[in-house]
This record gives structure tokens, C-alpha cells and sequence, in this order.
């Protein structure tokens, strides 16, 4: 298959949104040559003296290189040191005029950065990214007459670097994904970058390379699945803690009593209570380890009932801090945590447990 130039197959690639691609050149365009921006009309006018100097630069080693090449050769050897010391300094006089000149253009494109739409600064940040780690990439290139890198394509779309450029733009939809983001230029996203893998204990990167970006992107996925993992374990955690319970004493502070009721619907598939063996569980005794005891009990409510001291924590899980369990009209059995003694803060001085 004919070879394709490596900038096409990256744009076929990644950069899918077409309409960001071109509103991203014309806006930054328009930010950069505007003329009606009068706290930016200084550092414009500023980057015309630049070109003109520039311009005045070009002719003058022009001028020299004329007159190296008219020199007979008698005094060639006499005046070539003398001109090439002057072309030397007017070419470093060029590069620091050129360098003004970029940074004055890069000021320009900072200060309108922040106002581009969400996803022209994505564009943005992705379109810094992937030309840059071209430039790193081991996918094997071949140059051109025309100086550009060309590659086979079906032999790039099945590569590994294939997969990470498209992981890197996975990757960029994922920053920009969080809540107040802030992109001052297209550059700032390699500092979510070493953010990220600081965070993510995979140390700040000297050098920034599409593997790490990988890395980077596959921490995240894992991180977030056990997050996720978690959450749906506290929600049903959360669930467990109320169900099958009816309150019957609220202290105005929080803490309440709670009947654990006999409701068959409130068993499961082993016959086991589930507040019971949610119970057991935060608790750490053996009221609902597993048994039908207990849960048998419950259901014969004239002759036995259960009762918990519990405390809704920051995210609604009513936490148990005592079990008591009545026979008739005994108190047989009052246990705190681990079947010691009721913690006295909890207790509020038996106040709670036997009001």
C-alpha cells in the first residue's frame, strides 16, 4: 500500500472533530492578528519593528555573502574570518529577534486561550500532544524529497502507537471531563499530566512519552473502577443499614433506638434477618453470623425482640453502637462492640438503653 504522510494518518486518527480543528487555526488567527486589541496594539506593533529588523538582517547577509564570494582569491583568505565573524553576529541577532517575536505571539495566544470554546481547547491540547510525541515515537518512517515523514497506513492503524495516540486522546477527553477545569494554553495540559502520575504514584516524568500518558490513562480507569467498586458497596451497605428496622426512640441528637422487625420480606435466601446480619457485621458479635438462630427468634416477636442504638454517619448509614435483646419483659442480653461493654458516650449513662 502507497505510504501516507505521518500528519494525515494522525489527523485521520484522533483529530475527529473537524469543526474544532478549523474554528482552533481561524480564532487563534484572528487573536493573533487583531488589530483592534489596544492592551495587545504595544506588543503587535512591537512584532512588526521585529520583522522589519529581521528583513534589514537578511539583506545585510545577503550584502556579505555577495561580497565573500567577489573576493579575489588572494584576499578571500584575509576578509572570509572578517565577514563570517559579522554574518555570525547578525545571525544571532536574528535568532533573538525571532525569539521576541514568538514570544510575543505566544503572550497573544495565552491571553485568548481561556475564552475558546471546551472543545477547541481540547482540540488544542491534543493537537500539542500528538505532535510533540510524534517526534518520540519508534513507528518506523521514511523522509520524503518533500521533507515530510510518511509511514504505510494500514501497518500504522494496527500499531501500538496507533493504540496509544488513541489512548492519548482518551486521555485528554478525561481531563477535560473534570469539574472546573482550567486551560490557560494548550501547553497546561502536560501539567495534568505529571499531576496525574505524581498522584497516581507513578513518580513526575522528566520527559513526557506516549507510554506514560498510557500508564497514566490505565492507573485512572483502575483507580476509578475500585472507586466505583467501593460506592456501590457503601450504597448497598447504606440500604442494608435500614432495612427491616422501625425506630421507636429518637434522642433529638442523632441517636435513636430501633426495633429490628419480623417481617419475613426482610429475610434472605438463608433464613437469616438481613438488619441481623448487618447487625453482626458492624458490630462484630455473632448475632447474624450466618445461623437461623436468631433470626427465628425474631420472627416469634411475643416472646423475643431485638433492638439497636444507632447513629446515621456523613453519608446516611446507620452505624450500631449496642444490641439488646429482650425476652418477655427481660433484658437478657446488652452488648456493645465485640460483646464488650456499651461505650458510655454512646450509652449517655444508660439514659439510652433503658429509657
Amino acid at each position: 500500500m502507497a505510504e501516507v504522510k505521518i500528519k494525515d494518518l494522525i489527523r485521520k486518527l484522533v483529530f475527529q472533530n473537524k469543526h474544532a480543528e478549523h474554528e482552533y487555526t481561524e480564532q487563534m488567527a484572528n487573536i493573533v492578528f487583531d488589530r483592534n486589541d489596544t492592551a495587545i496594539e504595544n506588543a503587535y506593533t512591537e512584532s512588526e519593528k521585529i520583522d522589519t529588523k529581521i528583513e534589514k538582517i537578511n539583506a545585510a547577509l545577503d550584502k556579505k555573502d555577495a561580497k565573500i564570494k567577489a573576493t579575489t582569491r588572494d584576499k578571500k583568505e584575509m576578509t572570509t574570518e572578517t565577514f563570517r565573524a559579522a554574518m555570525k553576529k547578525l545571525n544571532e541577532q536574528k535568532d533573538i529577534l525571532k525569539g521576541l517575536q514568538q514570544t510575543t505571539i505566544r503572550e497573544k495566544m495565552d491571553r485568548g486561550f481561556p475564552a475558546l470554546d471546551t472543545e477547541i481547547k481540547k482540540y488544542a491540547c491534543l493537537r500539542h500532544l500528538v505532535w510533540r510525541l510524534v517526534e518520540v515515537s519508534d513507528f518506523p518512517t521514511t523522509q520524503h524529497d518533500d521533507g515530510f515523514l510518511y509511514a504505510d497506513e494500514d501497518a500504522f492503524f494496527n500499531s501500538d502507537t496507533a493504540r496509544n495516540f488513541r489512548e492519548i486522546s482518551d486521555y485528554v477527553d478525561d481531563v477535560f471531563g473534570r469539574p472546573g477545569i482550567k486551560m490557560e494554553n494548550e501547553m497546561a495540559i502536560e501539567r495534568f499530566i505529571k499531576n496525574d502520575a505524581k498522584d497516581l504514584g507513578l513518580g513526575i516524568p522528566e520527559k513526557i512519552t506516549p507510554q506514560i500518558i498510557v500508564d497514566i490513562h490505565n492507573a485512572l480507569n483502575v483507580k476509578r473502577a475500585k472507586e466505583a467498586e467501593k460506592n456501590q458497596e457503601l450504597s448497598e451497605t447504606i440500604a442494608q443499614s435500614k432495612i427491616g428496622i422501625k425506630p421507636i426512640r429518637d434522642f433529638g441528637d442523632g441517636f435513636a433506638m430501633y426495633r429490628l422487625m419480623p417481617d419475613t420480606e426482610y429475610y434472605n435466601e438463608h433464613g437469616v434477618h438481613r438488619n441481623l446480619k448487618y447487625e453482626s457485621t458492624q458490630m462484630g458479635i455473632c448475632i447474624g453470623d450466618g445461623s437461623q438462630a436468631y433470626s427465628k427468634k425474631i420472627l416469634n416477636e411475643k416472646e423475643n425482640q431485638y433492638y439497636t442504638l444507632r447513629v446515621p454517619d456523613k453519608n446516611g448509614q446507620m452505624i450500631p453502637h449496642c444490641t439488646i435483646e429482650v425476652n418477655g419483659n427481660i433484658v437478657t442480653q446488652v452488648k456493645g462492640t465485640a460483646n464488650g461493654p456499651v461505650n458510655g458516650n454512646y450509652n449517655n449513662n444508660g439514659s439510652r438503653i433503658f429509657a
